[in-house]
């Protein structure tokens, strides 16, 4: 078993997050079998509570654990199925070691962080190391020969502490060649052209006190540094100077994998980690490279977000339009509208509503700005505007719905009036009791005959990822379905309904799952590519 592990000792936000799914790419096309870790330092048990403009996406698995956006990259570049135990937190640390001592596991033993929760962090590492994980591109089951692990943050945070001491005893119980690091730093360019080192150093200086070092370093900078850096960074850092590589930032992130390799960075891995190329495909570059492709027809497709308008906050999201839009054969531009100024009629936002082929309303929680999106919504129905309602998205249509169709009065969710007598969204039902916890990770949908979806799909049982707690008060579905937004797809196991299709529009769908986080470059989603194969025809 090989462990790469990543870190970064200047700036957080580097970019170790695409890297570390670029490794995976290239030991994938070389015949290796990899699976991921996220470190999280931070004491939060999970991303599950934290606000999207804090931490980017909260990404959802499978299995139904809430985590960081950075294991979508890992399952996107590869094509693989991740489970809660690829991600690591400290929070999550410190309550597998409490609920363990309550549970007499420490023997009445003082607990410490050097050993207890040292060794928690290095049995939880072992954990997916011989963990089996499913390769969703060639349809297997596989066993890693290779665990990557991202460290986030900076190495010196005081929440990376034990992390580090983790990494150092894991380190000091395997050979040499089973373990290497590779620091992920910024490289200062003065002028755009002289680099400053220093930083640099100060970072490998950083993880030698844990008696760390990098075996490999990568340069984030944009001008190619001379032999004369190359050699200083190797001197100060003692680092060989065919491991010091840099990585610039390019138009695309699919690009890095071809970058690397075209720099031999699999021959740099071979020699320190000692392991040699099992099989070679292009398969993976040349599938990424050409979502890198600027295409020349152009599609304008608008989010409708609150977050700040921020792309890491809904990262999933802008990934799939930009597989499926590729899939199409069109390159998408993404408009982003911002939800509260739409509310209060500003032009700009306005403008940059009407300029948009297609429009998403992604998923999110709270009011904030829900007027707004309500707003975009009755535009796109009034006005034949392609529209997919994600989650959130799709609560707020049925509102839209019911206000403007069916005349309700004064039709709400529960989430935002909970005195409402009117609430056409309510927390789920489920067995006949209402459940305010979050209904997460993959179910099974059937969908209806002869519906839009199922036409989409191709098929009639789809399984797909969900993150929510509210849904349609199933009182007011025979109204919906009677003026045409009729229900067209409901979970399998507890029967929610899970798909509402206008069937008088073109394509006004709202889905109570996230198709996005099943998007994959090998595989877009079926439902965006609909979306975006519809908001083409009027070019």
């Amino acid at each position: 078993m090989k462990h790469i592990v990543v870190t970064g000792g200047v700036v957080s936000g580097i970019g170790k997050g695409v890297f570390s799914s670029s490794i995976g790419t290239i030991l994938k096309s070389k015949g290796h079998n990899v699976a991921h870790i996220k470190i999280d330092p931070y004491l939060n048990f999970s991303a599950g509570m934290m606000a999207p403009s804090e931490h980017g996406e909260v990404y959802v698995l499978n299995d139904g654990t809430e985590t960081d956006l950075d294991l979508g990259n890992y399952e996107r570049f590869q094509g693989i199925e991740l489970k809660s135990e690829n991600a690591i937190t400290g929070g999550k640390i410190f309550y597998d070691v409490i609920n363990k001592e309550k549970n007499g596991g420490y023997g009445g033993k003082t607990l410490q962080i050097n050993p207890n929760c040292v060794d928690e962090i290095i049995n939880q590492i072992n954990k997916v190391s011989s963990s089996e994980f499913v390769d969703e591109i060639n349809k297997i089951k596989f066993v890693p020969d290779v665990v990557i692990i991202e460290l986030g943050g900076t190495v010196g945070d005081h929440e990376s502490i034990m992390f580090l001491e983790a990494l150092y005893k894991l380190k000091t119980s395997l050979p040499k060649e089973d373990l290497i690091f590779i620091s992920v730093d910024f490289l200062v360019e003065l002028r755009g052209v002289e680099h400053k080192t220093r930083p640099l150093q100060i970072s490998t200086r950083n993880l030698r006190s844990y008696g760390l070092s990098s075996d490999i370093i990568i340069c984030r900078g944009q001008n190619e540094m001379s032999p004369e850096i190359i050699s200083k960074i190797s001197t100060k850092c003692s680092v060989d100077e065919d491991s010091i590589i840099l990585l610039p930032t390019l138009s695309s992130v699919y690009k890095v994998p071809s970058f690397l390799n075209s720099k031999g960075f699999f021959n740099v891995l071979s020699k320190k980690l000692n392991i040699k190329e099992k099989e070679s495909t292009d398969f993976y570059f040349s599938r990424l490279e050409r979502l890198a492709k600027r295409k020349e027809k152009e599609v304008n497709i608008g989010i409708i977000a609150k977050y700040g308008c921020q792309a890491d906050s809904y990262a999933s999201v802008v990934h799939s339009i930009n597989f499926s839009a590729n899939e199409v054969g069109v390159h998408a531009e993404i408009i982003w509208i911002d939800s509260e100024k739409l509310e209060k009629d500003d032009e700009k936002e306005i403008e940059n509503l009407k300029s948009c082929e297609g429009i998403i309303v992604p998923g999110g929680f709270g009011s904030r700005g829900t007027e707004g999106k309500i707003n975009a919504i009755k535009y796109c129905r009034e006005n034949g505007i392609p529209f997919l309602g994600i989650c959130l998205g799709m609560q707020l249509s049925v509102i839209e719905f019911a206000r403007n169709v069916l005349g309700l009065e004064n039709p709400t969710s529960e989430e935002f009036n909970c005195k409402s007598e009117t609430q056409v969204i309510k927390y789920l039902n489920l067995n006949g009791v209402a459940s305010k916890t979050l209904r997460l990770g993959a179910n099974k949908i059937i969908l209806a005959e002869n519906s839009k979806i199922s036409s989409i799909y191709q098929d009639r049982v789809i399984s797909e990822r969900h993150r929510h707690r509210f849904g349609i008060a199933t009182k007011y579905l025979e109204e919906f379905e009677n003026k045409g937004y009729v229900c067209s797809g409901k979970s399998e196991c507890d029967n929610v309904a899970e798909i509402f299709e206008l069937q008088s529009h073109r394509f006004f769908i709202g889905v109570q799952y996230h198709p996005e986080f099943n998007a994959k470059p090998y595989c877009p989603s079926k439902l965006l590519t609909a979306f975006i194969k519809a908001s083409t025809e009027k070019l």
